[in-house]
């Protein structure tokens, strides 16, 4: 497989939805993961308790190039029943 052009490998990987195991994809070769990361880094969602984590796996600097959309959900914590009712003072506002 590794005969094959790129384009050639990322046109045959694209068939592949994402309910497929990719890590088994992307384990064939060094071009096979390339065409398995530029799909599953294209777009990308998470929330603000996974940016650790989405910093660590884009550490390598390929990976980034391969961002084309990013939806960021920002998660606050939630406030008890008691708090529901009041006025956020500044201390609250730095805090969120």
């Amino acid at each position: 497989m590794d005969c094959l052009p790129q384009d050639i490998i990322d046109e045959i990987s694209s068939y592949f939805n994402e309910d497929f195991d990719r890590p088994t994809l992307a384990s064939i070769s060094t071009r096979w993961q390339l065409a398995v990361e530029r799909q599953t880094f294209h777009s990308i969602e998470l929330t603000s308790e996974e940016v650790t984590e989405f910093d660590r796996i884009l550490a390598r600097a390929h990976r980034i190039s391969y961002l084309n959309k990013l939806r960021f959900n920002v998660v606050l914590p939630a406030y008890q029943e008691s708090q529901r009712c009041m006025f956020e003072n500044s201390a609250d506002r730095a805090i969120n």
